[in-house]
């Protein structure tokens, strides 16, 4: 049986429920809980992003950014899909007009595009762990 690559895994993972996700700055790693709901069964599943090196988070659209869920009727989050982009196509650079100098030494090229509901999350990671499978995403 032929292992599966990256994106077919992650594929597998579109409309899952996150049940919790963990920013760990000290370890350089970000941490994805979910919950995989499949023919009455629900399984469980990790992802975990290794040697993150950036990561930039927007909730909703402009319009909607401070529009936040109620908690009480919205108990989830769903990972609505998940793509490893390999052509660097998500080039970020902090720009301020107060200090250019400064910011222009803070580049990042996501290679992770993570999409729940109409937010998203970029990543650029060394790799990624799903289960206990590890994938390389960026060899430096």
């Amino acid at each position: 049986m032929k292992k599966k690559g990256v994106q077919d895994q992650l594929n597998s993972l579109w409309g899952t429920v996150i049940t919790d996700l963990q920013v760990d700055l000290l370890n350089d790693s970000l941490f994805i809980k979910l919950e995989i709901h499949e023919n009455s069964r629900i399984d469980f599943q990790t992802l975990k992003f290794i040697d993150v090196s950036a990561f930039y988070y927007v909730k909703d659209n402009l319009d909607n950014r401070f529009n936040f869920y109620d908690r009480e009727k919205a108990y989830y989050l769903e990972l609505t899909s998940i793509n490893h982009v390999e052509n660097k196509n998500y080039d970020f650079q902090i720009k301020s007009n107060s200090d250019t100098e400064w910011s222009e030494h803070y580049k990042t090229d996501a290679n992770i595009v993570i999409e729940i509901w109409d937010s998203v999350i970029f990543i650029e990671a060394r790799s990624i762990q799903v289960g206990n499978q590890v994938f390389e995403l960026k060899n430096i």
